[in-house]
């Protein structure tokens, strides 16, 4: 994905970059268009609408492209914007809308990791980015990460 800024005053094109925040030359910029045969997308608040509500499940193209761009890459582990999915912070099922705002990008994998295992996608204030963390110690006295007891009997035993 390339980025540009347009500059009302001058009409123009400006500060030119790749999805991760790479500069590129506009001239680079004009020979990718023209190389690869698109249209250039301008989104701008007034006209793109980000926010759909619950009048729709799943995200649309402009919400997207704006979460690659503003995510980058699964916000889990880091794997490529391309392989993303759409997923709704507050969950479809519990009311919840699909707003820019209540959107992230993951893997296939850290998705499930969300639905079946019960990570939580949390935003890190610091860096004012969304990640994910896994569930709380169900026992943290005795040190076991999972949810399933250790089995001392060895009859029981897997």
């Amino acid at each position: 994905m390339v980025v540009a800024d347009y500059d009302a005053v001058n009409q123009e094109l400006a500060n030119a970059r790749l999805a991760d925040g790479t500069p590129i030359p506009m001239c680079e910029l004009v020979r990718l268009a023209c190389d690869a045969h698109i249209l250039p997308g301008v989104y701008r608040a007034a006209t793109q609408e980000m926010n759909l509500g619950r009048r729709r499940r799943t995200a649309s193209e402009a919400q997207r492209a704006a979460l690659i761009y503003r995510d980058r890459e699964c916000i889990g582990c880091g794997a490529s914007a391309n392989r993303g999915f759409a997923h709704h912070v507050q969950f479809w099922s519990d009311g919840g809308p699909t707003d820019f705002g209540n959107l992230v990008l993951v893997c296939n994998k850290c998705h499930h990791s969300i639905h079946d295992d019960n990570w939580q996608v949390t935003r890190d204030p610091d860096a004012n980015r969304w990640k994910t963390r896994p569930p709380p110690d169900p026992f943290p006295n005795r040190g076991i990460d999972t949810t399933r007891p250790v089995q001392h009997n060895p009859l029981l035993r897997n």
